[in-house]
């Protein structure tokens, strides 16, 4: 498997990989599958078909009711339930999709695309484009607890925080002297901490975008 994804309450976990025959180890890799498992027995609960691609990522739904599966440009939408597939969403044939995460309401969902596509809100029901939030070359992105904000880190070492609603940029926070890999909001949403190449993680003022703290002590890229 290439990608998981844990369900909401914590039942059922989410693989994506090509797979083999098992008695044929060396054999063509099969179609792309996603599977559910039950994290209670070990067992298969049911597979997910139609996927282009095995490494592409995976997830729940907020409520844990959909599986949502990306290839490419398109977002797939599933029951979790029954398997049956329910919608595509198409972000356009230059956007490849990297990352993506639904939001807090439901109602949308923020993908993140590779090398300069910008960071996007869609809507999860029809796929329309609410904001394209253009950056320079973005590599992760978090929501905010209460689902208002996304902040989003970039090749260049500067985070961003961005208005969900508008999809205006609230605020920027440099520092980091490498690009920014992965970056989270604490639970209460009041501080933002990154992990940068630079070696450093950086604790951040969500509300000020003042750097509180700078934690050392890495060998290498802080992914």
């Amino acid at each position: 498997a290439f990608a998981v994804a844990e369900s909401p309450d914590g039942n059922y976990l989410l693989s994506g990989g090509a797979g083999v025959a098992r008695d044929r180890p060396h054999s063509t890799p099969q179609k792309p599958t996603v599977r559910l498992w039950s994290l209670d027995s070990g067992r298969l609960v049911r597979s997910f078909t139609g996927n282009a691609s095995w490494h592409e990522p995976i997830a729940f739904s907020r409520d844990g009711t959909r599986v949502l599966t990306a290839t490419l440009s398109v977002l797939k939408v599933w029951d979790a339930g029954t398997g049956k597939f329910l919608r595509e969403l198409n972000l356009g044939d230059d956007y490849d999709i990297s990352a993506f995460e639904e939001t807090l309401d439901g109602k949308g969902i923020v993908a993140l695309g590779t090398y300069e596509n910008p960071l996007k809100t869609i809507d999860a029901a029809t796929g329309r484009v609410s904001h394209a939030m253009h950056d320079s070359h973005i590599l992760a992105e978090a929501i905010s607890p209460d689902g208002h904000q996304v902040v989003s880190g970039d090749a260049a070492g500067s985070l961003k925080l961005w208005d969900l609603k508008t999809g205006r940029l609230v605020r920027t926070m440099p520092g980091h002297s490498d690009f920014v890999g992965s970056v989270a909001f604490s639970p209460d949403g009041g501080k933002v901490a990154s992990a940068s190449g630079d070696r450093t993680v950086r604790i951040w003022d969500a509300a000020s975008g003042r750097n509180v703290r700078t934690l050392r002590g890495h060998d290498d890229q802080v992914l």
